[in-house]
């Protein structure tokens, strides 16, 4: 046989041993279910922990509707979609030893940890960072099994998935201004800066039963419309702002807010709204159709619609009888 015949067979057969050995390795290495990231029923998680060293979000089901932080209503599709893609997730291979330290002491100092819940049981629990050095990707360890694996998420093209997994209330919240039942409301407070006197509270004594608080002391409590109290609370379910884009805002309208509205639940977490007037060219007249608001003392401002909220800013006479 021609020694080149030879030599070019002995070369394939020592490149097959080769693969063979590489493949066996990398079955060693990576065992079936030492990596097991992907959620398989998605419908069952009912609490969500998504948390780093800025920001903490818990969210959790509530009779079929997801909440943040108990405050908060979340965007109801995107944690479907979120806890959907939790099931797409694949494995591309395990962290290479050669930046397996490095990816390890990443996912410990400034790792993103999530916790999925079925009541109180953990049903996953990981850590994961984006690395854009050596080999970039998106890294995921399991909590209980220290190894990191490069992941990414099937149909999904891109290799940083970080966006996901976002710690911000910002990222999940609805643009609703709040969604209380009228059994969850312990306290609403009203007080309207320039006209004082139309200012009113009405609390829930420890009964059940609504009191109308109002400035002027020499109003007598028998004037009270019960039913109108009750009804009141019955105003405060989903209501719905959108973010100013383009408006030409100045700091100068929120020296003074025309309304603050306050609102205490019955875990004693307290809702703040300050209401602002837009003016129109000229100066001497308001937007009567919306106004600005900041919710909870943060910026950016939001935008909200009078017709939505009249029901809520009423003055102490609406509850008087006629």
């Amino acid at each position: 046989m021609n020694r080149k015949i030879i030599t070019f067979i002995a070369f394939i057969l020592l490149v097959l041993v080769a693969v063979l050995i590489l493949l066996v390795d990398r079955k060693s290495t990576f065992k079936a279910g030492e990596a097991d990231f992907v959620l398989k029923n998605p419908s069952d998680i009912d609490r969500i922990r998504i948390e780093n060293k800025m920001n903490q979000i818990v969210m959790e089901k509530d009779n079929g509707w997801w909440r943040i932080n108990g405050k908060l209503s979340a965007r109801q599709e995107t944690v479907t979609m979120f806890l959907q893609a939790l099931g797409r997730i694949e494995v591309i291979s395990p962290a290479s030893k050669s930046i397996c330290d490095t990816i390890f002491a990443r996912l410990e100092e400034s790792g993103t940890r999530i916790m999925l819940y079925t009541g109180n049981k953990v049903i996953k629990s990981w850590v994961m960072v984006y690395n854009n050095r050596a080999i970039p990707g998106t890294y995921m360890m399991d909590n209980r099994k220290k190894k990191p694996y490069r992941v990414g998420l099937t149909g999904y093209k891109r290799d940083d998935i970080m966006g996901l997994f976002s710690a911000k209330e910002t990222d999940w919240k609805d643009n609703i201004l709040f969604a209380y039942r009228p059994a969850d409301i312990a306290r609403v407070e009203i007080t309207y800066p320039q006209q004082l006197k139309q200012s009113f509270c009405i609390t829930r004594d420890e009964n059940g039963e609504l009191r109308l608080n109002i400035p002027d002391d020499n109003s007598s409590m028998d004037e009270v419309d019960d039913s109108t109290l009750a009804d009141y609370f019955s105003y405060f379910g989903p209501i719905h702002y959108s973010i100013p884009e383009g408006l030409p805002y100045d700091t100068g309208w929120f020296s003074k807010p025309f309304a603050v509205l306050k609102i205490t639940d019955q875990h004693q977490d307290e809702f703040q709204l300050q209401a602002f007037k837009i003016p129109v060219p000229g100066g001497q007249h308001y937007d009567m159709n919306k106004y600005l608001a900041f919710i909870n003392n943060e910026s950016p401002p939001v935008l909200l619609k009078f017709t939505d909220t009249d029901p809520i800013m009423k003055e102490y006479r609406d509850f008087l009888k006629k």
